[in-house]
């Protein structure tokens, strides 16, 4: 599991392929995607799943996968360098934003789904908020 939790540190806000796990890890990937299910039930990360809306080009079955706590990401790559040192910079930074959005939604009580948009020529919106049937895209 520890080696699982490092491969998925080094993918924040990339997508996630539980077949490419599996394969790394030598395990069945019905078994990546139970510890992914029991991290993400464990508040050690969550899954942002992928919106579409039935068209051929989007990327439906996709998904990232970020962590609830950055320190902890980086204590499993070793890696507590100042930000504008590092080459994550930009995945730390849209971790923490979908953190404190999803923090504030909570907090406010606030029913939103959060998604990523991708389509096959690789156009990304890096997050979608859906709330009261109305898009916000950042």
């Amino acid at each position: 599991m520890l080696e699982l939790l490092r491969l998925l540190a080094w993918q924040i806000g990339s997508e996630v392929n539980a077949n490419e796990l599996s394969n790394h890890l030598k395990i069945d990937h019905q078994t990546v995607e139970s510890y992914i299910t029991m991290l993400e039930q464990a508040f050690v990360l969550y899954k942002l799943p992928a919106y579409h809306t039935n068209q051929r080009n989007e990327l439906k079955k996709s998904k990232k996968i970020y962590f609830n706590d950055l320190g902890i990401r980086n204590a499993l790559i070793n890696d507590f360098r100042p930000i504008e040192t590092r080459n994550d910079n930009g995945a730390l930074f849209e971790n923490f934003v979908i953190n404190e959005l999803l923090k504030q939604n909570e907090y406010k009580q606030i029913h939103a789904n959060f998604y990523f948009w991708r389509n096959a020529d690789q156009r990304e919106i890096d997050l979608v908020v859906q709330k009261n049937n109305q898009l916000q895209t950042f």
